[in-house]
This record gives C-alpha cells, structure tokens and sequence, in this order.
C-alpha cells in the first residue's frame, strides 16, 4: 500500500516536471555590437499579396494570427545591405533595428525567383530588433547569391501589435492536464471500491 503511494507522488511530479517551462531548451541570445539584440524570430507565415498598402498588410496578418492587429508603423528599405547588420560571431543571422517592439513583423522582398514576398515573423519578446537566420532555407534564392548573403531584394519591415488575438493552447499542456484528471478519476474509483 505505502509503495503505491510513493509510486503515485513520483509519477505526479514527474508529470509537473515535465509540463513546467524550466526543462525548456534554452535559446541562444545574439548581440549586434556588444548590444544584446535577442534571439531568433519565429517564422509566422508568408503569401503574396496583390499589393502592399498598410489595409492589405494588417487585413492578411489578421487573416493569419485571428482577432485584431495594429498596424505600428512602417520602414521602407532605402539600402537593406547596410540596415540588416550581421550579429556578432555569425555568418547568416541578421539583424534589424525596428521603430518600435512590435509582437509582429512583415518583410515584403521583391520576387528573386521567389513565389512568396511576404514573410511573417513573431518577434522575440522585450526585443527593438528583427533578428533572422537568412541562411534559412525558405530565404533561399532570394538572399544567397553564389554562397554569399545578398539581402538587396528587401523592400520594407511594417510592424504590428496585436489588439486581442485568440488563444490557442498547447496540445502538450492539455494531454497532460488530461492525463492527470484520469489518473485523478482512476485513484478516486480504486479508493472507492475498496
């Protein structure tokens, strides 16, 4: 009876072990300058919109991530070569200083043999900066020229907020939350019964 027992405590905190953030794989932060400009940005999505006016932008990013988006502001891309800076101690990640610290970021680029010129992209949190790998794969043609990173083919960075957006949980959290309630329910019966 008392091995059961022990065996049930060790199994529940194995479980809130492993749904807590602390077993979370760290993340690599990257400085630009000695300025710690955060970690890689989360690629969203990316379409080809019929043009690139602030409505169309901010209607597709709603379209993407659900409720209501604010538009922040927009930088267009005079020389990208020289505003997308390399970050300390890498070939292929970049990084950007926005207007703002939006919770999300568009990059319209011109075609390059591309079927998609809008990317977006989640910004990493309490982070001024777009940071991102253009070594990724779905950049591919249009910033490697010959092995090298040619990022002449950006156009503009629009910034957006988000107003209220629509949760959606993590399938994880919730089989465990689920496991938990059975394991629950079981014990519950088993006790009952006897």
């Amino acid at each position: 009876m008392k091995f059961s027992t022990t065996v049930k405590t060790v199994s529940a905190a194995a479980m809130m072990c492993l749904a807590s953030s602390a077993w979370a794989v760290p993340s690599t932060t990257y400085t630009l300058g000695g300025t710690n400009v955060g970690e890689l940005d989360v690629y969203v999505d990316s379409t080809t919109l019929s043009n690139s006016g602030e409505e169309t932008e901010r209607a597709w990013v709603e379209s993407v991530l659900g409720g209501t988006i604010t538009f922040s502001d927009k930088t267009d891309l005079s020389d990208p070569a020289s505003e997308w800076q390399l970050v300390d101690g890498e070939s292929d990640i970049f990084a950007f200083e926005l207007l703002t610290d939006p919770a999300h970021y568009l990059i319209k680029t011109g075609r390059g043999g591309m079927t998609e010129t809008h990317f977006l992209f989640s910004n990493s949190p309490s982070s001024g900066f777009a940071v991102l790998d253009f070594g990724n794969e779905f950049f591919g043609d249009l910033v490697k020229r010959n092995g090298s990173i040619n990022i002449t083919k950006l156009s503009h960075v629009s910034e957006f907020n988000a107003g209220t957006t629509t949760g959606v949980p993590e399938p994880t959290t919730i089989a465990l939350l689920g496991a938990g309630l059975i394991g629950m329910a079981f014990t519950r019966r088993r006790k009952q019964k006897s």
